[in-house]
């Protein structure tokens, strides 16, 4: 079990990302009514003549974070399982 935790906290990583950005990609691009739900989309921010694009970038960005988050606690067994798996021998 131990040399297999690098490759598990690997497919969680990735599986979480993946997860994170199927929801992500509906909840941001999705308008409050086709959703049915309060998540904030990035059509608020745009009018026919302009573009409120401090609140947009910044609500982009913290769409991002918890999966940074997650990718740079995981990172350092994403590595171990990499040099891992090159070592011949």
């Amino acid at each position: 079990m131990p040399l297999l935790k690098p490759i598990i906290i690997t497919v969680t990583v990735f599986v979480a990302m993946g997860v994170w950005n199927d929801f992500l990609m509906s909840s941001l691009f999705l308008t409050k009514t086709e959703t049915k739900t309060l998540a904030i989309s990035i059509k608020t921010f745009l009018t026919n003549h302009s573009a409120e694009y401090a609140p947009m970038m910044a609500g982009l960005l913290l769409s991002v974070l918890p999966v940074l988050i997650f990718y740079l606690i995981g990172q350092k067994y994403i590595i171990e399982g990499v040099i891992a798996g090159s070592v011949k021998g």
